[in-house]
């Protein structure tokens, strides 16, 4: 599977660092000076319970059409949801994209296949 990591903090780095441990290819989307260091040094994640270790290479890309992803993970803050969105605008195909962030606040209203209203949910 190729997937493409937008965000590389510490939940899009463990997610991206044992999807590429499991074998699948991972890419990162450039976010200087974050990535930086993932360039060069890949993904790694530590399990603070048991102490064991996953890693992998991953390539950073400049732009979402660098590759055909088959999963987008999207790990960002509310404050840089709608950022990092619209950088998968040139996603080529139709990729699984799957998005993560922290715990909601307040309400919000959850919008289904089309544009259909689901129950409020806390955010």
């Amino acid at each position: 599977m190729k997937v493409l990591a937008v965000g590389a903090g510490v939940i899009g780095t463990v997610y991206g660092a044992h999807l590429g441990a499991a074998g699948h290819a991972v890419d990162v989307l450039s976010h200087p000076p974050q990535t930086d260091e993932i360039a060069v040094r890949g993904l790694a994640a530590r399990d603070v319970l048991d102490g064991s270790r996953a890693g992998t290479t991953a390539r950073v890309v400049s732009s979402a059409d660098a590759d055909r992803y088959d999963l987008v993970l999207v790990a960002a803050r509310s404050d840089q949801l709608a950022r990092a969105c619209g950088q998968l605008a040139p996603l080529a195909g139709s990729p699984a994209v799957f998005v993560l962030r922290e715990q909601p606040r307040r309400p919000v209203r959850a919008v289904g296949p089309g544009g259909r209203r689901g129950a409020s949910r806390a955010r």
